[in-house]
Parts: C-alpha cells; sequence; structure tokens
C-alpha cells in the first residue's frame, strides 16, 4: 500500500527523472568513446611518426642535400647493405 501511494505522489516526474537519467546515460557513454576514439587517433599519430624511413633513404637524402660526398655516401651505402 505505501509503494502504491508514493508512486502515485510522484507522477509523471517519475517517469521524467527515468527519462533524464537515461539521457546523462547516453551523454556519459558518448563522452566516454569520445575521449577513446581521440587518446586511439593521438596514438596512432605517434605511431605513424615514429616509423620512420629506412637508413638507405635518409642516406639518400643526405647525399641529395650534398651534405655527404658521392665517396662517403657509397662508403656508408655499402656499410649499410653488409
Amino acid at each position: 500500500m505505501f509503494w502504491y501511494c508514493w508512486n502515485q505522489a510522484l507522477g509523471p516526474w517519475n517517469m521524467i527523472g527515468g527519462f533524464i537519467m537515461m539521457i546523462f546515460g547516453l551523454l556519459f557513454l558518448a563522452l566516454i568513446i569520445y575521449i577513446a576514439f581521440q587518446l586511439l587517433a593521438k596514438n596512432n599519430g605517434i605511431t605513424k611518426l615514429s616509423i620512420t624511413k629506412s637508413p638507405e633513404d635518409l642516406l639518400k637524402e643526405r647525399y641529395a642535400k650534398g651534405e655527404i660526398s658521392k665517396e662517403k655516401y657509397e662508403e656508408m651505402l655499402h656499410d649499410l647493405r653488409k
């Protein structure tokens, strides 16, 4: 009997409160998913940056920029391929 009276006393607020809690729950879940995607995107960016060019490619770039001579390039390339 008490529960019947208590439930009737709340009336429509009982349903509205449940609806509001459902909205907050969905917003919280959306926030968690958003944060997870942001962290994954950031980690993928770091991973992509950490994958560097091969040593031979770096050596070719240095030779193309004129940082090393042809003899030094060939010597270093020979050492890399050993």
